[in-house]
């Protein structure tokens, strides 16, 4: 029986329900799927990331006069400026949940902001109607296949006063 959502398990759980011979119950430790054949791969988690921010915080750093406009371009992508900015009230909100995406990201991959991973390099990108995900650019990307991570997975969550994201590194 399948109970993912997750396109890939839901994919992989048919064609091995489809195919002949037994099947083998490997425990899934919540991936959602009660059994599966051997051959079937599973997806890995490499690891795990959680930041917490306040939103006063990035709030300040935008807004220096004097810092606001380094520490903007420094941090973020023009895709995230154009969607926080579009976010009018909310936008520092979408600032800090972001960073805080970035955070989580690094610690997922085992390092912090370093010479193999640069804070824009870490895009969060969020399609109109759709969850956001990460998005890895120059050497971050080729540090996350170094470490053979194949795919993240993000939830962000924030409120007026702070912003929470968690990232999954999966292989």
């Amino acid at each position: 029986m399948l109970r993912s959502s997750h396109p890939q398990l839901r994919i992989a759980a048919w064609q091995a329900a489809s195919e002949p011979g037994p099947r083998t119950p490997i425990e899934t430790r919540g991936a959602g799927v009660d059994t599966f054949r051997r051959d079937v791969l599973m997806a890995k988690i490499l690891g795990t990331g959680i930041d917490a921010i306040e939103v006063d915080r990035i709030e300040r750093a935008l807004s220096r006069e004097h810092t606001a406009q380094r520490f903007r371009a420094r941090v973020f992508t023009e895709g995230e400026i154009k969607y926080c900015e579009s976010r009018g009230v909310a936008r520092y909100q979408s600032y800090a949940a972001r960073f805080a995406a970035k955070e989580a990201a690094m610690k997922a991959m085992g390092t912090g902001w370093n010479r193999n991973v640069g804070w824009s390099e870490i895009e969060v990108v969020r399609e109109r109607g759709k969850a956001p995900t990460i998005v890895l650019h120059g050497k971050s990307a080729a540090f996350a296949r170094k470490k053979n991570i194949s795919a993240f997975h993000l939830s962000l969550t924030h409120t007026a006063r702070e912003a929470i994201a968690h990232v999954i590194a999966e292989g």
